[in-house]
């Protein structure tokens, strides 16, 4: 029963590594976008916002990196200052920031 369950953990923590890995390794010349290659900051700017990266470490001692979307799209019409709420998202067990900013013209 130990072994069963040391290997199912295994698999948990070790394949989103193995996966991440595999990726970072594949040829540019393949058939996916561009963007695929991309970090999270590299396609917040690609779209045309303004990135911005900060490093925290929350009160258990995790060390983790915060992405922003500091401003608006390069290119939008200046409408004065327009107070906008900020929203937090979070991504799921296995996932990265990055897919909350594939596809900017796609709403939530």
């Amino acid at each position: 029963m130990a072994s069963t369950l040391s290997l199912l953990l295994a698999v948990l923590f070790a394949g989103p590594a193995a996966l991440a890995s595999a990726h970072l390794r594949a040829p540019r010349h393949s058939r996916l976008p561009a963007e695929s290659w991309l970090s999270t900051p590299q396609l917040i700017e690609h779209w045309g916002y303004p990135a911005e990266t900060h490093t925290v470490q929350t009160d258990d001692g995790f060390i983790i990196d915060v992405h922003r979307i500091a401003g608006p799209r390069r290119g939008d019409k200046p409408g004065g200052r327009v107070r906008r709420t900020p929203v937090l998202l979070t991504h799921g067990y296995a996932a990265s920031s990055e897919c909350l900013v594939l596809r900017p013209n796609d709403n939530l």
